[in-house]
């Protein structure tokens, strides 16, 4: 679970890093931005895709890794 949690914030860290240095016009400082002017349009957005989709399933494991159900119950209206 904390090497889930850690990963986690080390990926949202790097996507805020991307834009923080876009908005502030110093893409040359980013260690790793210049490999992405080498992506098509479409093959970058399949990578943000991808990043996100990784990262959502991060957070709902570390979400469903705390819950469990012991007993089912069952509610009539």
């Amino acid at each position: 679970m904390k090497i889930r949690a850690i990963l986690l914030l080390i990926m949202i860290g790097y996507d805020f890093s991307l834009h923080i240095v876009e908005l502030l016009d110093k893409v040359n400082l980013h260690p790793l931005y210049p490999i992405f002017p080498l992506f098509e349009f479409i093959s970058y957005n399949l990578f943000w895709t991808i990043y996100w989709g990784l990262a959502f399933l991060l957070i709902s494991t570390l979400l469903g890794s705390g819950t469990t159900i012991k007993n089912k119950t069952e509610i009539h209206i």
